[in-house]
């Protein structure tokens, strides 16, 4: 696991992504956000083996490879099923392998559980599997929150930065303090130049 100031390194993939004009959302590199308005699933090719899954209300991007597919966020709890099956049928995809949850909000983690039922393992910011199994009150929501079921819960947390091989891709990841959440990260996978940064990124605001 490579150590890294985040923040910094964050900066910087965006620099690089804006210098090399690759520009799809609200800033770059390709940074993939948030859809105002759920719909149907509908599937957006954004680079080679990288598909962002929109229609969700959250977006959920998905990576294919040898292994399946590798995936960030998986929206709302209500879309699960229907974004399980859609994605079990995507050409390359097929299981789920490993989700990636960006911050712990339910309408990005809301798939959790029926994910991990169907074998996927849950990596995230040690922070979000804390809020998952918090019992607390939201004051500027107004809303309680409870205890997620431990299979919702991430199997595989960080602190702060690193990196993975997903077949022939590598996947950097890393912490994102005093964010949206205390425990939000992005995703990048530079040979695609493709960054994946959740709630950071809000389409058209």
């Amino acid at each position: 696991m490579r150590m890294a100031a985040n923040r910094r390194e964050f900066l910087q993939v965006l620099a690089a992504g804006t210098a090399a004009g690759l520009s799809a959302c609200a800033f770059t590199p390709r940074a993939l956000g948030r859809s105002p308005v759920a719909e149907p699933l509908a599937a957006k090719v954004v680079a080679d083996n990288v598909v962002q899954i929109t229609g969700l209300g959250t977006n959920a991007v998905i990576v294919t490879g040898p292994e399946g597919a590798l995936m960030v966020d998986c929206g709302p709890a209500e879309r699960s099923e229907e974004l399980l099956r859609f994605v079990s049928k995507y050409p390359g995809a097929g299981r789920v392998s490993v989700l990636y949850n960006t911050h712990w909000h339910w309408d990005h983690t809301g798939g959790n559980e029926r994910f991990a039922k169907a074998g996927s393992k849950i990596a995230a910011h040690e922070n979000t599997k804390l809020w998952l199994g918090a019992n607390f009150f939201s004051d500027w929501q107004g809303r309680r929150y409870v205890p997620r079921p431990k299979e919702a819960w991430p199997t595989q947390t960080f602190y702060t930065s690193g990196k993975t091989a997903f077949g022939k891709d590598e996947v950097v990841y890393g912490y994102l303090p005093r964010a949206h959440t205390d425990g939000d990260i992005y995703i990048f996978l530079p040979r695609q130049n493709v960054l994946v940064a959740g709630d950071l990124v809000s389409v058209g605001s």
